[in-house]
């Protein structure tokens, strides 16, 4: 599978592909893959580009293989996209893959298909997807942090969006996605008239991620702030997260929180620690700031605290509400003397 970045240099350079295979659920590297694919044909043939779009759900895609084997009125070679190929995964798909394996092997030379994937992963054991992946097998999937920020980077600079690489990484932390990123970017710059994207403006425009909410909430909680435990709680309700989920979210906090404080008791780095238990490092670094106060051992009085709890309310012997706020107070009380399970 080819990276994002090198494919997009490719097709600038080299001969182009009869066959592009877009796999991830990430709609902005997926227009600009295919927007340079126009680009280049332009180039190639002086015409212009267009778009022929096709819908998986609607036919299968035999339309998309008609129009790659027909010849236009005008010679023109427009870019075929069939979109939504979830048959390439291990989905259940009706779908008599014959006619579209047959193009696979023998592609039209001089017309481009796109296909999009949107799955994270092929179902290896389908003749279709070996064919598929002997094409140019384009990677459009999430990038991790440090490489989302270089593409955003370059994609924000082609649009004429001023932020520097701190805003720019808050951003895409707070939304986990290219996509979402870019179009927070462009309601940025829309906001700021142009002007260069501060940290200040994208902590004012940008909606943070729950689990920010949710660190607010348990550091306010750990430090035994009722007051302000309860006005995040009544925030957190207003977003629509329900009680249950609230609280396996704070039981993962406070497990995040004990790996934490072990972790540095242990000698080990934050870096160590997020690795050893799959977290951010920004995550944990929070975390460890949020259990300072606290020993392992209530810590660990708290997990069971919140897992008899949530056993309570599966078992119908407590409503969700009361139960989160007996929690709630429980963990309170817990800075002067250790709570009680129910």
């Amino acid at each position: 599978m080819t990276s994002w970045s090198l494919a997009m240099s490719a097709i600038e350079r080299e001969p182009l592909n009869a066959i592009y295979v877009l796999q991830g659920d990430e709609p902005a590297l997926h227009d600009t893959v295919i927007d340079a694919l126009k680009r280049r044909l332009t180039d190639i043939t002086g015409q212009t580009i267009g778009v022929v779009r096709y819908w998986f759900d609607d036919d299968g895609g035999d339309e998309a293989i008609r129009a790659c084997q027909s010849v236009t009125l005008f010679g023109g070679q427009d870019v075929v996209l069939l979109e939504n190929c979830l048959f390439f995964s291990s989905a259940k798909v009706k779908f008599d893959s014959a006619r579209f394996e047959d193009y696979l092997s023998h592609p039209v030379e001089g017309r481009v298909l796109v296909i999009t994937v949107p799955t994270d992963g092929f179902d290896e054991r389908k003749k279709i997807t070996k064919k598929a992946k002997t094409h140019a097998l384009v990677d459009c999937r999430t990038p991790k942090a440090d490489a989302a920020i270089l593409i955003l980077r370059e994609l924000a600079q082609a649009k004429g969006i001023r932020i520097d690489t701190p805003s720019l990484a808050e951003v895409f932390r707070r939304t986990q996605r290219v996509t979402s990123t870019l179009r927070e970017l462009e309601k940025l710059s829309l906001f700021v008239n142009g002007a260069p994207i501060t940290p200040d403006v994208v902590e004012e425009v940008v909606a943070p991620p729950l689990e920010d909410n949710v660190f607010r909430f348990v550091e306010a909680i750990m430090e035994g702030n009722a007051a302000r435990s309860f006005h995040d709680l009544s925030d957190l309700l207003l977003t629509g997260t329900d009680p249950l989920g609230l609280m396996s979210l704070l039981s993962r906090q406070l497990r995040l929180m004990w790996f934490a404080k072990w972790g540095k008791d242990n000698g080990l780095s934050q870096g160590d620690i997020a690795s050893k238990v799959g977290a951010h490092p920004y995550s944990v670094k929070v975390a460890g700031t949020q259990s300072r106060n606290a020993s392992l051992t209530t810590l660990e009085d708290l997990l069971l605290l919140v897992a008899d709890a949530e056993f309570a309310i599966k078992s119908g012997r407590r409503d969700p509400h009361q139960a989160l706020d007996w929690v709630i107070m429980a963990c309170l009380a817990s800075k002067g003397a250790r709570p009680r399970a129910i």
